[in-house]
């Protein structure tokens, strides 16, 4: 690799580079010379957006060149010397497919062989990723401890991708990361766009690099043989400046209208709901808020607690059995203790206060047509004071389960839950004692009126009709009658708490510019007229997750991206992403085209340029199947 220099590059007829066309033979552990059998090259060096490729033809005698007629698919490297530099390789990488033609001679046969490779980097479009980095992330934000960051995610697709490719092509383990610090590019946490369910670690490199601004090739070290994926923001150090000789002068392209969209309508699956993962505001989702989106509230006069829970511990807690009973590592928890078997029946209660929560504001959740069900898992625990210790209990007699929804006017339903799969096992809680309710909201619920004491409804309890746009507040809450003795505990345990969707992602359906507005830029279209694009993936599942990949598709194609071409004979490695000076003016590679012929043994280098901050083509296309050509 070659520090970034400014170097004044003079194209000159003279200054002729060595080539050197090598494949490795695996029997012998030892590269293999065919230089004196080319007759021409062609390396197409296209970045992280698109494998790479080379083009290489030989002839010669049937003979000379049975080793690669009888291991085609082989490591294969093209190096160049420049006059008075080292040896660069401008490809590294593996026969794809190979085309031979035999001509008859009068003495013995004479043989043309084109190689068509594919670079390092085709190995990772063989592994497929499906795990969900966003849902695991999203669970603990705005909590930054232990954060996955791009960075973090990249490494970890790299070591542990989901299958290996088979055949010449060794594990993906190998790939390192080369890019530098920057807490605001490659090492910022991840946001919602990392949900890879069906992607392979290529499609997923050049998606997090299209979202964050980055670009880079990939590149393999001579000596080492390890392959690197070489990242850099686009405001990189300049890595040569180009003079007034060229073999071809620089040529400009303004960029076309049809490459412009700068309205964006979105078409994804079935909303999951809100929060789109699930576990958001109960794992750490007491300690990451401020203010505090839970609270306890005990009657008679006891002070409750709330807090984050770890699941690892809670067998200790409940039971020598841990229940299945967790989402994440945490769930909330709210406690009181301090009990006689003489205490009346009290009530124990954890709050969640909707208004409080970021995403969503003050003026409260809008349950009324985007969520259908209100979903959670729940546990409660009494732990009697005996001169063993304390033992768990769960009272299954003497005991009412209820729930609250508060919208912002005051207005309240309440459902009364009763429990039929508590039970008791030589003083453990049995594992299948989850309780996972699963409400009916919105649209979907039938509300009694108030005074009807129906079990398993929601009931008026105070107020006017009840404003679903509004929803304020959420409360669980357990009448106790205790049974333990002095200093019993009491604990609720809340986990995996969302309100589901069921609505498909479509923008044209009812409600949907409340839901998920069009997303556009007006100064694009007052320049260049509206230009639609309907963005199709069915993998967006949420209506968050579309506002934030609509924003980015619309920030790469708002304006046209301009493109500048220029040949010269190159005297340094330069790759895609590389900042240039030309003319006085910085751009970033796009493209190396590399072209060498045996007739006059004259390699060029042809490099197509955007601005140095243009952005990336985007990944979506109008339609998922329709992704650029990657082979």
């Amino acid at each position: 690799m070659f520090s970034p220099i400014d170097l004044i590059i003079m194209s000159s007829s003279s200054s002729v580079p060595e080539i050197t066309v090598e494949c490795y033979d695996q029997n012998n552990n030892a590269w293999q010379d065919h230089t004196n059998h080319v007759v021409g090259i062609d390396i197409r060096e296209t970045g992280i957006q698109r494998i790479s490729t080379a083009v290489i033809n030989l002839e010669g005698q049937r003979s000379s060149l049975e080793s690669i007629l009888q291991t085609p698919h082989r490591l294969t490297r093209i190096q160049f010397r420049p006059p008075g530099t080292n040896t660069l390789t401008p490809f590294y990488g593996y026969v794809n497919a190979d085309h031979i033609k035999t001509t008859a001679g009068t003495i013995e046969e004479h043989i043309k062989i084109s190689l068509d490779c594919l670079n390092t980097a085709a190995r990772l479009d063989d592994d497929t990723i499906t795990f969900d980095y966003w849902q695991l992330q999203s669970a603990q934000t705005p909590y930054t401890t232990n954060n996955w960051t791009y960075r973090k995610m990249l490494q970890n697709i790299l070591e542990y991708p989901d299958s290996r490719a088979a055949g010449a092509h060794p594990s993906p383990i190998a790939f390192d990361i080369d890019a530098p610090n920057n807490p605001n590019g490659i090492d910022h946490v991840i946001d919602s766009g990392c949900n890879y369910q069906t992607h392979t670690i290529f499609d997923v490199i050049r998606t997090v690099c299209d979202r964050i601004g980055y670009d880079g090739y990939y590149y393999t070290e001579s000596n080492t043989i390890r392959p690197k994926i070489v990242l850099r923001p686009f405001q990189k150090t300049a890595s040569a400046v180009f003079g007034p000789n060229y073999l071809r002068e620089p040529e400009y392209f303004s960029g076309a209208l049809s490459d412009i969209r700068n309205v964006i309508y979105v078409w994804g699956g079935i909303d999951t709901g809100y929060p789109p993962d699930g576990d958001r505001w109960t794992e750490y989702g007491y300690a990451k808020y401020n203010p505090r989106i839970w609270s306890a509230t005990a009657d008679n006069g006891r002070t409750a607690t709330i807090g984050d829970y770890d699941h690892t511990p809670q067998g200790a807690l409940i039971g020598k059995q841990k229940p299945q009973y967790k989402k994440g590592n945490r769930c909330i928890y709210a406690g009181s203790n301090g009990y006689n078997t003489q205490t009346p029946v009290f009530t124990l209660a954890a709050n969640l206060h909707l208004d409080r929560i970021p995403d969503i504001g003050p003026t409260g959740l809008n349950a009324l047509h985007r969520t259908t069900h209100l979903n959670f898992l729940f546990l409660m625990a009494e732990y009697q004071n005996q001169s063993t210790g304390m033992v768990p209990i769960i009272e299954k007699h003497g005991q009412k389960t209820m729930f609250y929804l508060i919208d912002n006017s005051g207005n309240e339903l309440r459902y009364t839950a009763v429990p039929t799969n508590y039970s008791i096992a030589n003083n453990n809680v049995i594992t299948n004692n989850d309780y996972f309710f699963n409400l009916p909201i919105g649209t979907n619920a039938e509300i009694k009126p108030n005074g009807s004491n129906t079990n398993n409804n929601w009931e008026q309890t105070r107020g006017e009709e009840f404003d679903w746009e509004h929803l304020n507040r959420f409360t669980t809450a357990v009448e106790i009658t205790p049974h333990g003795g002095q200093n019993s505990q009491f604990f609720l345990f809340i986990d995996s708490l969302q309100f589901s969707g069921g609505v498909k992602i479509d923008p044209f359906t009812m409600n949907a510019l409340n839901i998920s507005p069009v997303i556009k830029d007006q100064q694009s279209i007052n320049n260049y007229g509206i230009h639609v694009m309907h963005l199709r993936d069915n993998e967006i599942n949420s209506f968050e997750h579309a506002k934030v990949e609509a924003t980015r598709v619309l920030a790469n194609l708002k304006d046209p991206i301009p493109t500048m071409t220029f040949t010269v004979v190159p005297t340094q490695l330069l790759w895609p992403g590389d900042i240039v000076q030309v003319s006085g003016a910085y751009h970033r590679i796009k493209e190396v085209h590399y072209n060498w012929l045996n007739t006059d043994k004259k390699l060029t280098a042809t490099y197509t340029c955007v601005n140095q901050t243009s952005p990336l083509p985007p990944i979506w296309t109008e339609e998922s199947y329709q992704k650029y050509l990657i082979k």
